[in-house]
């Protein structure tokens, strides 16, 4: 085995926080071995003047990863660390997840330095968020909001909110706990029924080349069986969609009482032409085999298209 082991990351304080935290994990199981950290800026950390998307849909798969995938192919990492719900469902085969962590609080969190809730927010308030998904669901419900494109990483955000630009912005949970956000006035996580998180959302994943055997027999163990069932059948629904990161669909799946619990929203930016199902069953593979053809048979895809052409409406 290899050693140092190289650890890529995207450059921004939750991104090293994630590797970080991926790397003290591998460190645990394997004190005899060296794990080191590089990062990389990526080309959504870059091109920050411009919303997500506006980028083309080939563009737009890997906004996250395609600088990291490129070190590993180059050996100047071995294996990268990314949020899951920036991992396109549409894989390159020349790479593969060694391993999906156990998943943080998929829900998304509203935070404002005015207003305790969506609810108290007075016509024309001004929300930042860069997410399609988001903007769909917040308008879908308050109509009365105005949302705002909102780019950059966590902490620029949470700035821009505390100098007055932004009424109300939402962030996922999982970015808020482990940067411990706890300085903005208002802070308080949305229910995941009423705002569906994106797929993958919340977790954690661990990309190797998928001919390097020794390195994912290495990170297997970290994956976590139940977070990579629920979030595969997330990632199913979106590729069985066409979607990516960039159009406006929230998926999420949990499990309780040995049963499968599936929630999606699909529709226009600004709230309407909404689908909105769910789906129970006891066997994975049946609702990643059937949950997106309900969405098709409703008109999702047509949906989609139609977003895509004019995603800022």
């Amino acid at each position: 085995m290899k050693n140092p082991i190289i650890i890529a990351t995207r450059s921004s304080q939750l991104a090293i926080w994630q590797a970080n935290f991926v790397k003290n994990q591998l460190q645990n199981l394997y004190p005899n071995l060296q794990f080191i950290i590089k990062s990389f800026n990526t080309k959504g950390d870059q091109v920050l003047n411009m919303p997500l998307a506006q980028f083309s849909k080939d563009e737009g798969k890997g906004l996250f990863i395609k600088e990291l995938e490129l070190a590993l192919l180059s050996g100047e990492a071995d294996c990268a660390v990314h949020s899951l719900k920036d991992f396109p469902a549409q894989t390159d085969h020349r790479f593969t997840l060694a391993a999906v962590l156990a998943r943080a609080k998929a829900n998304d969190s509203f935070l404002s330095e005015q207003y305790p809730s969506f609810d108290t927010m007075p016509a024309n308030a001004i929300v930042g968020t860069t997410s399609l998904r988001r903007k769909m669901q917040i308008l879908a419900q308050y109509p009365k909001l105005k949302v705002q494109n909102l780019r950059g990483n966590v902490n620029t955000r949470v700035l821009k909110l505390k100098q007055g630009l932004y009424d109300a912005i939402v962030l996922a949970s999982a970015a808020v706990h482990r940067l411990k956000l706890n300085s903005v006035k208002y802070t308080h996580i949305l229910d995941e029924k009423d705002f569906i998180p994106a797929m993958g959302q919340g977790a954690l994943c661990i990309e190797t080349l998928s001919q390097n055997q020794d390195l994912k027999t290495l990170i297997k163990p970290l994956n976590d069986d139940l977070t990579y069932a629920c979030t595969n059948i997330e990632r199913v629904f979106v590729k069985g969609l066409e979607g990516g990161c960039q159009v406006p669909i929230g998926v999420h799946v949990s499990k309780a009482n040995n049963e499968f619990l599936a929630r999606a929203i699909v529709g226009l930016p600004n709230g309407t032409k909404l689908i909105h199902k769910t789906m129970k069953h006891k066997n994975s593979e049946y609702i990643a085999k059937y949950f997106h053809q309900e969405f098709i048979k409703a008109g999702a895809q047509a949906i989609l298209k139609e977003a895509l052409k004019n995603p800022f409406v």
